[in-house]
């Protein structure tokens, strides 16, 4: 097909890096809805260093998934997340967490490995990796993070 195409004086070209760049550009509602999956996002990751602050602080042995699951179900909770929703302009009907609420510690894991979900180990309070990420309407917003503690 692509012998035919150039027979008939046609030129390909690679139009990868125009694509990239069409790709960049956003509309007025695309930067909100993204700034409001930030925002999501950070919401998410608040509760989730509050938890591990309060497992760590109560000497508590709880597992990874654990975690998760109770982030999980606060970002499911339609009470909960009223606090949140509150004069932020947001329809809860386009929140959304495309990827689970990922927890992991110790010296058991890879940052370059992506896994989906958390592993059942115990949360071990040196290094604790988290990623998560907010989704609303079309655009994601994802962050990971590394705490240390008393390094």
């Amino acid at each position: 097909m692509v012998s035919s195409v150039r027979s008939k004086g046609a030129k390909i070209v690679e139009l990868k890096e125009f694509l990239d760049r069409v790709n960049l550009i956003k509309t007025e509602s695309e930067i909100k809805n993204l700034g409001l999956a930030g925002k999501f996002t950070e919401f998410a990751f608040g509760k989730i260093v509050q938890e591990i602050e309060e497992i760590i602080e109560g000497n508590k042995q709880v597992k990874h998934s654990a975690i998760q699951k109770r982030i999980e179900a606060v970002l499911d909770d339609t009470t909960a997340m009223s606090n949140f929703l509150k004069n932020k302009g947001m329809d809860a009907s386009f929140l959304d967490f495309p990827l689970p609420v990922l927890v992991h510690s110790g010296g058991d894991f890879n940052v370059h490995k992506f896994q989906i979900d958390s592993n059942d180990n115990k949360l071990q309070s040196q290094a604790i990796y988290i990623n998560c990420c907010g989704k609303y309407c079309d655009m994601s917003a994802m962050a990971s993070r590394t705490l240390i503690v008393n390094p």
